[in-house]
């Protein structure tokens, strides 16, 4: 790693914790440059023809147990059934046969197999047609070594669909975001505290709405990629101007 950032004159780095290791590998300061998920704000307008008959919680990305804790937002969403018979559970994503045994099968055991809908592949305009009509859009996480050096890059498309998000707090997620104000955070692994998150979205409609379009917010300004770009076009500069001066 060392030999490889000498051979180059920048780095971005996705998460303050890969700021922090390549500063502890020796690499200095001033070639290193953070820069979030980002997203094209104008893919989730005008899409409002739902493909879904009922209200529904959506989840996209990673169907894994252990990486992306899935099975506790089934857990979590088994309880909040009870009491919402109508919703149901959209999970999208890449998952192995494994991971899609492990759902069903857990499913099955909680007696909610027939309100969890797997859609499978999806191509990409479909993947935003479930976001955008989604009730609330859930994203669960591990709180690991993972989680901590990465940024979760399905963050910045939910919350540019203006629907409430529920996120788990891990990471670099909370130095963009604020629980009550721009999203809905809940402690990772914790099937009660994710439960009450969603009942408690689910009951308060009009602050949900108003957090959902101050999430679009960031997602218009700070994950915007044009935003993004101009930041790293100027470190780029920044860079070649440094070079400049030193070989003057």
């Amino acid at each position: 790693l060392r030999i490889e950032s000498n051979l180059c004159d920048g780095i971005f780095c996705i998460s303050n914790y890969l700021v922090g290791f390549m500063k502890s590998v020796g690499v200095p300061e001033r070639k290193l440059f953070l820069v979030p998920a980002t997203v094209d704000p104008s893919r989730f307008v005008n899409r409002n023809e739902n493909i879904v008959n009922q209200p529904y919680i959506g989840y996209f990305g990673g169907l894994t147990f252990e990486r992306d804790n899935v099975d506790v937002l089934i857990k979590a969403f088994a309880v909040v059934c009870k009491k919402h018979s109508e919703l149901k559970l959209i999970l999208g994503g890449f998952g192995s046969d494994t991971n899609i045994k492990q759902i069903h099968d857990l499913a099955q055991n909680l007696g909610v197999q027939d309100k969890i809908q797997l859609t499978g592949y999806l191509e990409r305009d479909e993947v935003i047609q479930y976001i955008v009509n989604a009730k609330i859009l859930v994203m669960v996480r591990s709180n690991n070594l993972e989680a901590k050096a990465s940024f979760p890059s399905k963050l910045p498309e939910f919350l540019a669909s203006s629907r409430p998000v529920i996120a788990v707090n891990v990471g670099e997620v909370p130095l963009y975001v604020a629980d009550g104000s721009t999203i809905f955070l809940v402690e990772p692994e914790d099937i009660n505290a994710l439960a009450e998150k969603i009942e408690y979205v689910l009951a308060n409609d009009d602050l949900a709405k108003a957090v959902g379009m101050k999430g679009k917010e960031l997602a218009d300004t700070i994950f915007n990629y044009n935003y993004q770009a101009r930041r790293m076009l100027g470190f780029v500069h920044s860079l070649n101007d440094s070079l400049n001066q030193q070989n003057k």
